[in-house]
């Protein structure tokens, strides 16, 4: 899977995750539910999870640093119910962005454009 489909997929199954537990709330359906992912991808194309340790996030960012470009994926994910009463009941609208960054020679962060997308994948999944 391609990092922009994967920041996607999990972004929107975060935002399902939540409009499900609301819906057997006391609370009832949610107006509007947004989630997010980011994921950070190596040179070689790599997507690096979050570190379990400051070990691990010490090296993954001395890798970053020592590697020269990477890229970082995000995604937004909206979720609303719908009024018509189609199936499934809800629709969603998401962005992916995708920005290109790297370490300047003093190891801080340098970014290269707020924005280089949109990615294909603007999605309006239920009409």
């Amino acid at each position: 899977m391609a990092p922009f489909e994967y920041v996607h997929v999990t972004a929107e199954q975060k935002a399902m995750n939540v409009y499900k537990s609301e819906l057997d709330s006391p609370k009832g359906e949610p107006a509007l539910v947004i989630a997010a992912d980011t994921v950070v991808v190596s040179t070689f194309g790599e997507i690096l999870e979050k570190p379990r340790n400051e070990k691990e996030h010490i090296a993954v960012l001395k890798s970053l640093r020592d590697s020269g470009w990477h890229k970082v994926y995000t995604a937004v994910v909206m979720m609303s119910p719908r009024e018509d009463m189609q199936h499934p009941g809800y629709r969603t609208e998401s962005h992916v962005e995708e920005t290109a960054v790297r370490f300047d020679a003093a190891g801080r962060l340098w970014r290269a454009a707020w924005h280089i997308g949109p990615l294909k994948l603007t999605i309006d999944s239920n009409g």
